[in-house]
């Protein structure tokens, strides 16, 4: 009799783990969160080398007649004033929320804005109340240690630095960063400017204001004596 008490409570606890580890992994399509996502005009979806906007494809590198295939044509068109011999422009697409670096006719950078972002008299970016990143929802009012106790993603999946959390994905035989603008915290002990920095703090952190997408060249390997 004890027994089967004991492989009774064995089988509750194991479909307890059960339950708790699917929903960490499942994206949760039947979630109010998810709902209302899908019912945004403008949906992003990032997911490692997968970039789409409302359903469609996009990448790092496309020309400024293939980006406008995916997000339309209305935008503002800014050139960067730089010292670089290369045509470098900025567009602007306020309602999409997005700031878009070209370099030559290609696109080298984007910014995905969750906040909005006002310029004086230049523009009036939208952020997105909530985008689709790594298979999980990340709402324009979630802080970073919040969404990420929604999910099966840690603090270790990240290199993290003062201005936020940084991702490398490996596609083509090229690096596409993740850069995630977020300011992080850090323990500190002492006074003034006589301080010691100790750990990041990631029980408290901060909402994300943009996230921003680019590719760097993986650097070969070499011999080494």
């Amino acid at each position: 009799m004890k027994i089967l008490k004991l492989l009774f409570i064995l089988l509750v606890v194991s479909n307890c783990t059960t339950t708790q580890k699917n929903k960490k992994t499942s994206m949760g399509k039947n979630t109010p969160e998810y709902q209302t996502y899908t019912k945004q005009k403008h949906r992003f979806d990032l997911n490692g080398c997968d970039l789409k906007y409302n359903n469609k494809s996009f990448n790092i590198g496309m020309k400024l007649e293939d980006v406008e295939n995916v997000f339309g044509k209305k935008y503002i068109k800014e050139k960067n004033i730089s010292y670089s011999k290369t045509e470098l422009y900025f567009i602007f697409y306020e309602e999409e929320g997005i700031v878009a670096l070209f370099d030559e006719g290609y696109l080298r950078d984007i910014y995905i804005y969750i906040q909005d972002e006002q310029k004086k008299e230049k523009y009036d970016i939208k952020g997105n109340k909530s985008v689709l990143f790594n298979n999980f929802i990340l709402k324009q009012t979630d802080k970073m240690h919040e969404f990420l106790k929604t999910t099966n993603i840690t603090f270790d999946d990240f290199e993290i630095e003062s201005n936020g959390y940084m991702q490398r994905y490996t596609c083509n035989n090229k690096q596409l960063i993740y850069d995630i603008n977020s300011p992080v915290a850090y323990f500190r002990t002492g006074r003034g400017h006589l301080y010691t920095r100790g750990n990041w703090n990631l029980d408290d952190t901060a909402t994300i204001k943009y996230i921003h997408l680019y590719l760097t060249h993986i650097e070969p390997l070499t011999n080494q004596k």
